[in-house]
């Protein structure tokens, strides 16, 4: 799970680096939380970034309250919130 607002090209490198973890096999979800986010990191996340379940808030709620809107979005049980 990642929780943004402002960030772009900390959240390009996080994404990157989340898929190429990735092992064959081994299901898993990547969550993005825009945590009232707008402009580029919006338009990122929208328009470009493939597999990922994207949680809009229009209010931002800070790192813990995007993590929590990211775990109840969260199908699996073990969660890993990330800041960008």
């Amino acid at each position: 799970m990642v929780v943004t607002a402002v960030n772009v090209s900390g959240l390009e490198r996080c994404l990157r680096s989340i898929a190429a973890q990735a092992i064959g096999g081994v299901p898993f979800e990547i969550i993005v939380v825009l945590n009232r986010a707008q402009g580029e990191v919006r338009d990122l996340v929208q328009g470009r970034v493939a597999g990922v379940k994207i949680v809009d808030s229009d209010v931002n709620r800070g790192f813990a309250g995007g993590s929590n809107l990211g775990r109840e979005a969260a199908s699996g049980g073990v969660h890993r919130p990330a800041a960008r």
